[in-house]
């Protein structure tokens, strides 16, 4: 199972394909993570501007992604 190595998922835009989104690296939390995740990928996409939690923990940017 993909775990990052900080142990919070990648969930984001990547910032050399602008075209593709991550959600990824949830470990054996998967499943508790899903909807929130799913919920921060949906407003990210579609450019809402508030969030269902800060961002920045979950930006793909932390591993140059």
């Amino acid at each position: 199972m993909p775990l990052s190595p900080d142990d919070f998922p990648i969930i984001g835009q990547a910032s050399k394909f602008k075209n593709l989104y991550l959600n990824f690296g949830h470990g054996f939390r998967g499943t508790a993570y899903s909807m929130p995740s799913a919920r921060l990928l949906f407003q990210i996409m579609t450019g809402d501007g508030k969030t269902c939690f800060d961002k920045k923990f979950a930006s793909p940017e932390r591993f140059g992604l």
